[in-house]
């Protein structure tokens, strides 16, 4: 029974210790959503898609040595520069559209092309384009969750899978709960379109220095 215990709160830290710069990007994702329940479905989806992709990976991380070097999860970082990019060229349209039309037109979650694949077309571009950016900026979750698996046996394992889980659901309750209160809604529908670029941007970069994924380009 102490082991259970144990093995839980050994998931509620590692969930807290990883994911508190995901929770001010998702507060920002569903303070775009508007309240819509198709769109807060979608960053729900992509959400746990790329947690679980992240799971999976620690768990092989756990069978044996780490399968993927982490400089090369590292580079993973371009992408959110990438949607960063993106959005920035979307709010840039935005703007001359309120300015022809006199109405505001928000931005979508769509990402840049690369999931514009033929390939890809099963897969929404909104889930796809959340799930990009939480498994580009899991180099930590990585770090935590592999050592931590492999710290104790297969039923601790089990118990800290599932509270990670479940922390994604509350995780993604408590940000479009502080999205919608109104205390912060108000500045975060003002001023949160205006900051993903930069927010997705910073994420990126910080992800090409803290991974050290920029020394498989220096030698």
């Amino acid at each position: 029974m102490a082991k259970i215990f144990e093995a839980f709160i050994s998931g509620l830290a590692a969930f807290a210790a990883t994911n508190l710069d995901d929770l001010f990007l998702l507060m920002l994702y569903f303070s775009r959503a508007n309240n819509e329940p198709r769109r807060e479905r979608h960053i729900i989806l992509g959400q746990y898609l790329g947690f679980s992709i992240l799971v999976v990976i620690s768990m092989l991380g756990y069978l044996g040595s780490l399968l993927i070097p982490r400089q090369y999860v590292g580079l993973l970082g371009i992408l959110p520069v990438l949607l960063g990019i993106r959005e920035l060229f979307s709010l840039r349209r935005a703007k001359e559209q309120n300015e022809q039309k006199g109405e505001a037109d928000g931005i979508s979650l769509t990402p840049p092309g690369i999931f514009r694949s033929k390939w890809l077309n099963w897969v929404n571009v909104e889930v796809a384009s959340i799930a990009t950016v939480t498994i580009a900026n899991g180099s930590d979750n990585l770090a935590v969750y592999t050592p931590l698996f492999a710290a104790g046996g297969a039923t601790q394992m089990v118990i800290i899978i599932v509270v990670l889980l479940l922390m994604v659901r509350v995780w993604c309750f408590i940000a479009d709960w502080l999205a919608e209160n109104p205390v912060t809604a108000g500045p975060l529908r003002r001023y949160g379109r205006l900051l993903m670029p930069f927010v997705l941007m910073g994420i990126g970069v910080t992800i090409l220095i803290e991974s050290e994924a920029l020394r498989l380009f220096i030698r």
